[in-house]
């Protein structure tokens, strides 16, 4: 995963194409206690990853493994993400850097965006849909965290969000080759059968498997919490 590249391009291991995105989750939570405990850290990591991220966008470094799919390259995004819930669950605890840096990477996205355009590259696909994503999470999550009545579903919405981004492949093959939808002939109802089966496969992983496994952890964990 660190070093064999071919992991990305050899058709031997597309039996789950967005399967790189598990190694790459691992790899952060690994690293984001310390990243979430120490500040200095979080500062260090976030900067060089930006860079690396913008280094990718322009084609200084390669842009599918920089730009999308290894850890050096998005790391900052998981760092926004720490900054955001800081700031929304600790404000007595908030740095100058954690209460500016997710608006600063909104406003660098924006500019990137628009140089990546000015110089042919908004064509390149995996920044843009990095950047978009980037440019959508920030301002949503921002407000909701701010939000200070309960939001119907939202924990149950977190808990499948990344199981709808693994499944839907598996949904866009269950559409495409077994209810032969033509995506280019009808491209609503492709979309939206996509994001059902999407959903449907990853309710049922959650609710069916995850949570299950989620009791038992904290049923173990009981005694040994009682005893501290």
């Amino acid at each position: 995963m660190f070093n064999d590249i071919s992991f990305f391009t050899e058709k031997r291991y597309a039996i789950v194409p967005i399967s790189f995105s598990l190694g790459l989750e691992l790899q952060a939570y690994i690293l984001l206690p310390f990243i979430v405990f120490y500040k200095n850290i979080r500062i260090i990591s976030s900067i060089i990853s930006m860079f690396i991220f913008f280094a990718a966008c322009f084609g200084w470094l390669h842009t599918d493994y920089y730009g999308y799919r290894l850890l050096p390259g998005v790391l900052f995004i998981f760092n926004v993400g720490v900054c955001l819930a800081i700031t929304s669950n600790s404000p007595e605890k908030i740095s100058a850097f954690d209460k500016n840096f997710p608006p600063v990477i909104f406003g660098l996205s924006i500019l990137l965006a628009v140089l990546l355009g000015v110089l042919g590259r908004s064509h390149v696909p995996r920044p843009n849909q990095v950047i978009v994503g980037i440019l959508i999470s920030i301002p949503v999550i921002t407000y909701l965290s701010s939000f200070k009545r309960k939001v119907v579903f939202n924990r149950f919405m977190g808990d499948i969000s990344y199981g709808i981004f693994l499944s839907h492949y598996l949904a866009l093959w269950i559409v495409q080759l077994l209810l032969e939808v033509d995506r280019k002939a009808s491209p609503y109802t492709f979309a939206m059968l996509v994001f059902f089966f999407s959903f449907l496969i990853a309710a049922v992983g959650v609710l069916g498997v995850e949570k299950i496994f989620v009791k038992k952890r904290y049923r173990l964990a009981k005694p040994t919490l009682g005893s501290t």
